[in-house]
């Protein structure tokens, strides 16, 4: 049997699963995933907030910059952390709504 192509796995997990990513006049797939942003208080936790990461691929959007704008399923986030590209090929890239 062959190795498994990981990088064909993800492109196509990213445009049949991921989310419609617009970057200026460019458009791919990604993926959103909001996590809860978690505090202790008086002895129990509460929900202050909400983390989003958006994973693209590598290269997918060349004008990908902090501080730019994008849409993720139609809603407009601005860019406030890329990461780095990991051994997949893909990259995290931090939001925030607006």
């Amino acid at each position: 049997m062959p190795p498994l192509d990981i990088s064909a796995a993800i492109d196509h997990m990213l445009a049949t699963t991921g989310d419609s990513v617009v970057v200026g006049t460019r458009r791919g797939g990604g993926t959103l995933e909001r996590r809860p942003i978690e505090e202790m208080y008086e002895g129990a936790i509460r929900i202050v907030g909400h983390e989003l990461t958006l994973t693209v691929r590598d290269g997918a959007f060349p004008t990908l910059a902090i501080d730019g704008r994008l849409t993720v399923a139609g809603q407009w986030y601005t860019v406030r952390d890329i990461g780095p590209v990991l051994p997949d090929g893909t990259r995290d890239v931090a939001l925030t709504e607006g």
